[in-house]
């Protein structure tokens, strides 16, 4: 509905909250969207961090499909990245871990 309302500024600030429950799909809109892969809701070009919540979902094992998608944007992502901002990535996505609820399916499930 915001999105259809045209009101990008929250629907920014909603994908980020929900990611940070844990929720996969949030952190798979999140993180593309972060990365510009696709740039459709107007987040500041951000690929080391976009990439790091991306790789986040390595840990579903392919559930949802997620391995496919990662499979496909992930390359695409990194070829625009250097060696460097991948390892920042990795390390932002360990931080991440560190300071969020585990990414699920059902982060509600989990009761974080």
């Amino acid at each position: 509905m915001l999105y259809d309302d045209g009101d990008l500024k929250a629907v920014r600030y909603w994908i980020a909250k929900a990611a940070e429950t844990g929720f996969d799909g949030a952190i798979t809109s999140y993180g593309a969207y972060l990365a510009h892969e696709p740039d459709k809701v107007g987040y500041p070009l951000d690929r080391i961090k976009g990439y790091g919540l991306l790789s986040l979902l390595r840990v579903l094992d392919g559930g949802g499909n997620k391995q496919i998608y990662l499979d496909e944007v992930m390359p695409r992502i990194a070829a625009k990245m250097t060696p460097e901002e991948l390892e920042q990535a990795k390390v932002f996505a360990e931080e991440w871990e560190k300071t969020h609820p585990p990414v699920s399916f059902f982060p509600d499930k989990l009761g974080f």
